[in-house]
């Protein structure tokens, strides 16, 4: 079977649990086709809008989502006030469209962990992150954040860490090193 086809039987199967509002966790991660995203990113943000009162835990990893296919998904990730773990890292976001995501995130003063990716703008023809522009790009984004809300624990950066080889686990333990 083929991932839209399974993803949509997924999709109408979550229509269909009674306790799907007391989900606590959702991880999705490592897709890489603009196929699978089309379409089931705002499928994600009806399902953030159904289980903002009690998800805790939010993985978007490696799903190279691109800000025009993540917009779909702001409003309900915006009202996630039981959110403590947001990991956005590996994916592909501008400098404007991550200090849009982290606008959305101001409300959310439970948020204790966040990650995020380098902006695109950092990033050289390689996709390798120059240190000379990435530098002062991520005290800018900390701005950003701290202008809405004080971060208690944020990577901001590439995975894995050029410096030490470390990358935010899936238990998200942070190397901040760099």
């Amino acid at each position: 079977m083929s991932w839209p086809r399974l993803i949509r039987k997924f999709c109408c199967y979550l229509k269909e649990i009674k306790n799907l509002c007391k989900l606590v966790f959702c991880r999705c991660h490592h897709y890489t086709s603009d196929n699978y995203l089309e379409g089931h990113l705002e499928a994600l943000g009806a399902l953030l809008e159904k289980v903002a009162a009690t998800l805790e835990t939010l993985i978007l990893e490696g799903c190279q989502i691109h800000y025009s296919q993540l917009s779909a998904t702001l409003p309900g990730l915006s009202h996630c006030s039981q959110l403590t773990t947001f990991y956005f890292g590996r994916n592909f976001m501008s400098m404007d469209a991550l200090k849009d995501l982290l606008g959305h995130t101001s409300g959310l003063s439970k948020l204790s962990l966040e990650t995020y990716p380098a902006p695109d703008e950092s990033l050289n023809s390689l996709v390798h992150v120059d240190w000379e522009i990435f530098t002062p790009l991520r005290a800018e984004l900390m701005r950003t954040l701290r202008e809405v809300r004080q971060p208690r624990r944020i990577f901001i950066g590439p995975a894995p860490c050029p410096s030490c080889g470390s990358s935010p686990s899936e238990e998200l333990e942070l190397h901040l090193c760099c």
